[in-house]
């Protein structure tokens, strides 16, 4: 009986079906933030999840959200490090990321206006579906909240986040440089240094780098970029970019060097195309 007793400890041990899916240490408790946003992180508890079965019964594996492991659970430090979302899908509003031949899409797209498109993030449908399945009558997900739990409102819905239209114009700014995040109060991070060849592609799809007039517009210039006030000061500058003082390409120009313009007074200068610079990125929005 006894030698019976420890067969059936052993397959039990062995058994998938049996086990929780073990979680690296450090990662028990995540913050899913990719996409920013006035609810913020969802705060993903492994545990959690591991205690839920699937339809079969089984437990829930990491393959289950990890879907590009080739068995349940990884078996190698490689494997791990290889588990995380960005690796394939890019930021928000990027172009999808073709690998082996398959395109990975971003984790977010944004609207034309430069508003998160909520029915193009990835994690709601990887997430969603399973919470909303029905198992022995069991609801594992009632309502958004489950989740965001600030709860969701229309304002929220249909915020802009990322970009603003400046008054008067058709045109829709990023509220922050390229390299940066923005957290529905401001940009965390440090804005990217390009040379101006790589420029537009720090743009997200539908956007490009301001002609220097453009920027000069949000400064308030007259004419040639005289009379400019610093971004901080400006009542169109400040209310869509706060108080830049950086230095940005533009789409303009002249051999082997391209302008740059300076939000901290507008000076405008011809740069080397091989030098850098930071980003910021615009499209023009019609009614």
């Amino acid at each position: 009986m006894l030698r019976a007793l420890r067969w059936l400890a052993l397959l039990w041990a062995l058994a998938p079906q049996a086990r929780a899916a073990e979680v690296p240490r450090g990662r028990e408790v995540i913050e899913v933030d990719h996409v920013p946003g006035k609810l913020g992180a969802v705060i993903f508890r492994h545990a959690d999840h591991g205690r839920r079965k699937r339809p079969d019964g089984t437990l829930i594996r990491c393959r289950d959200c990890h879907h590009t492991l080739a068995g349940d659970e990884p078996t190698s430090a490689a494997q791990l490090q290889a588990m995380r979302c960005t690796l394939c899908h890019v930021g928000l509003g990027e172009a999808p990321r073709v690998i082996g031949g398959k395109a990975a899409r971003p984790v977010a797209a944004l609207k034309p206006d430069g508003a998160i498109d909520h029915r193009s993030i990835l994690f709601h449908d990887y997430c969603r579906g399973c919470h909303q399945a029905q198992r022995g009558g069991e609801r594992l997900l009632a309502a958004c909240k489950v989740c965001h739990e600030k709860g969701i409102g229309s304002g929220v819905l249909h915020g802009r986040y990322d970009a603003e239209r400046q008054p008067g114009t058709a045109l829709s700014w990023l509220r922050c440089a390229a390299g940066q995040r923005w957290t529905g109060k401001r940009c965390d991070g440090a804005a990217a240094a390009v040379s101006w060849a790589e420029a537009p592609g720090h743009c997200p799809e539908g956007y490009r780098l301001p002609a220097p007039a453009e920027l000069h517009g949000l400064l308030g210039c007259a004419e040639g970029g005289r009379g400019c006030r610093p971004c901080a000061q400006s009542p169109a500058c400040a209310p869509l970019l706060g108080a830049d003082a950086g230095s940005y390409w533009t789409s303009a120009e002249q051999g082997e060097k391209a302008q740059v313009v300076r939000l901290a007074d507008g000076a405008a200068s011809l740069q080397p195309k091989g030098g850098a610079a930071a980003v910021r990125c615009l499209q023009e929005v019609r009614p």
